[in-house]
């Protein structure tokens, strides 16, 4: 390990990585022996192993300093390599797979039937299985660089009927930082499947730009127009959001940031016209000393709709709460995937109880540590 660590300073990593795996032949289990191994690869250029060797590194570690060490030269790796996978596993349960509304009554009229009619259908729990994963491609560019996308997420249930499926193809754009702005245009193309049926074709083009801000503060402002095209129907809905978010409160350990999202949704069934407003309150924390971490956020959001459906018995209006809490802790790893523990509350209230919803949404499995 020695004789390692003098050939990468004197710019000899061929010959340190000889030493430093002949040093892992006498100890398979030394932190040291990967470590130097993986960083005698990385200045060869040789990412996808040096990665590998970083990554058992990260496993082998017995101190906060040692796994430090490990997590920024993976830093230096993913800041230059050509392919990014990102992969997550795990259980998903849910208190209601459905989302549907635990109302006595709907909120809808049938002319000659019922005033109100009754809501005979029943929330109900199930323990989902997710997994996902995604490959992305980087390219640098002169004056900045591009991303290319390809990934799916499941969801699979006890009850086949809730079964969904999202493939997504996407690319993005961006700029060079110039005074602390950066440009950017992304493309995404999704397709929706639910039961093993094709739902809906989703197209969105967004620009955007990021900003350095007060102190060590940041924001971004974009710009999303997305086109949603039923698969069973004629209907297509378009929609144009603005979104502005800018940091609170920024400290080396938390971040604290504000955000405003004002939609405006058009269709053509007429009873889809309507204009959203979103406040969201988000949050992230990395404890000292410790690999956890901890992030949350709290959105409030207002609906409403331009057109009466001649079945609602009044104009439809939605307030929702939607609360997101996650915790991670990178300090645990095994090949480079970590523990991850997810939770997302949802309530809405809606003039039409149609629309009402009670959702508790839970995720514990495996996703990147980096």
């Amino acid at each position: 390990m020695l004789i390692a660590r003098v050939l990468l300073d004197a710019g000899q990593p061929q010959g340190a990585e000889i030493a430093a795996r002949t040093a892992m032949k006498l100890q398979s289990d030394s932190f040291a022996a990967r470590f130097l191994l993986g960083t005698s690869l990385r200045h060869q250029g040789k990412k996808i192993r040096s990665e590998f060797h970083l990554r058992r590194a990260l496993d082998l570690a017995s101190s906060d300093r040692e796994r430090r060490l490990a997590r920024q030269a993976m830093g230096y790796v993913q800041a230059t390599r050509d392919w990014d996978a990102t992969l997550t596993l795990g259980i998903a349960p849910t208190t209601n797979v459905g989302k549907k509304s635990d109302s006595d009554y709907l909120g809808i009229a049938i002319p000659g039937l019922f005033n109100n009619t009754p809501n005979q259908a029943e929330t109900s729990s199930d323990r989902g299985v997710f997994y996902g994963l995604s490959v992305t491609r980087n390219i640098k560019l002169d004056h900045g660089g591009a991303k290319f996308t390809l990934g799916q997420v499941r969801r699979d249930y006890s009850d086949d009927d809730y079964d969904s499926k999202s493939s997504t193809i996407s690319g993005l754009w961006y700029g060079k930082q110039v005074n602390g702005r950066q440009s950017y245009v992304r493309v995404d193309r999704n397709w929706a499947e639910y039961f093993g049926d094709l739902y809906s074709t989703n197209t969105a083009i967004t620009v955007g730009q990021s900003f350095a801000s007060l102190g060590n503060r940041s924001g971004s402002v974009s710009l999303t127009r997305n086109t949603e095209d039923l698969a069973d129907s004629d209907t297509v809905n378009k929609s144009t959001t603005l979104v502005v978010k800018h940091d609170i409160l920024r400290r080396p350990r938390y971040v604290i940031s504000g955000q405003v999202s004002l939609a405006d949704k058009t269709s053509t069934n007429s009873f889809n016209h309507s204009f959203a407003t979103d406040f969201t309150l988000s949050g992230r924390f990395n404890p000292k000393g410790t690999g956890w971490l901890l992030n949350g956020s709290l959105t409030r959001g207002f609906e409403t709709w331009d057109n009466r459906n001649p079945f609602f018995i009044t104009d439809r209006k939605d307030q929702e709460w939607v609360a997101r809490v996650g915790a991670q802790n990178q300090n645990f790893s095994l090949f480079g995937l970590t523990p991850t523990l997810s939770l997302t509350y949802q309530n809405r209230n809606s003039t039409v109880d149609f629309y009402d919803l009670k959702s508790s949404d839970y995720f514990l499995g495996v996703t990147n540590a980096f």
